[in-house]
């Protein structure tokens, strides 16, 4: 029986699945017996994922409304329902001066991280509303709540956490949910690439979080099961940091940054 055919299994779609939090979000899912739907523009790596957690794979270009719209309409076809979506797919750019932030950027960084999971949402929440239930969790970023210099997708990050809440309100007495997790530095591929390249610049990452360390997708993943499951059946519209506290830490660093407390775990023997 192939994964379509399985009837009572819950379905989750996954933009940007293809790898690092989106994929780990696909192993959370599928390790708790769900159906997943890997979408990507890079339909190769979506296979790669549909062979670790199993699911199906689909191309998903965000930039498209007729991709979406056709996603859209193959997942009412295929699956009858779904039951979660995760929008986790992003466009990042480099850090750069706003005098070099190209129109092309502004928009394709808009597409990706704004306009296609607002249309591809609003498409899947219509279907959930008429079953009466239903789950969307978009990944944000911390850039979408304090200043950075990524001047278009920290806006684009923001937005998104504007639109979660709307859509929270909109689709909220339909017994669908919105709700949105921010990621702060994550150990994914793409960065761990871009930091051995320069391309970005953690000088010390203890002093800018207060755990000190970085996230793991796991735990960003662990985070969209908890909002998109019935263990957070009665919260909707909210912004869940996982970022090991790097949001309360900036204003430290004008009094010397953070403190390590003198208080040491006892440790039995």
């Amino acid at each position: 029986m192939s994964v379509i055919e399985q009837p009572g299994k819950r379905i989750a779609v996954i933009s940007g699945g293809g790898g690092g939090i989106g994929r780990a979000c696909c192993q959370r899912f599928a390790d708790e017996g769900w159906t997943v739907v890997v979408a990507d523009i890079d339909i190769d790596s979506a296979r790669e994922t549909e062979r670790l957690c199993g699911g199906v794979s689909r191309r998903l270009d965000l930039a498209s409304l007729d991709d979406i719209r056709a996603f859209a309409e193959s997942l009412v076809a295929d699956f009858g329902r779904v039951d979660a979506l995760v929008n986790s797919a992003a466009w990042f750019h480099q850090a750069k001066p706003a005098e070099e932030i190209t129109y092309d950027d502004w928009n394709r960084t808009f597409d990706v991280c704004v306009r296609g999971p607002y249309f591809l949402s609003v498409l899947v929440a219509t279907a959930m509303a008429r079953r009466g239930r239903g789950s969307v969790v978009n990944l944000a970023s911390t850039a979408g709540v304090r200043s950075a210099p990524l001047h278009a997708y920290a806006p684009a990050k923001a937005a998104l956490i504007n639109m979660t809440e709307c859509l929270a309100a909109e689709f909220g007495r339909s017994g669908v949910r919105f709700n949105a997790v921010t990621p702060s530095l994550t150990e994914t591929p793409a960065l761990l690439d871009s930091l051995a390249r320069g391309e970005r610049f953690v000088p010390d990452v203890e002093q800018h979080t207060a755990l000190g360390r970085f996230v793991s997708p796991a735990e960003v993943a662990e985070a969209v099961f908890f909002l998109a499951s019935e263990e957070s059946s009665a919260i909707t519209g909210v912004n869940l940091p996982v970022d090991a506290g790097s949001l309360q830490t900036a204003s430290w660093q004008m009094f010397g940054g953070l403190r390590t407390t003198s208080i040491q775990p006892e440790v039995e023997a």
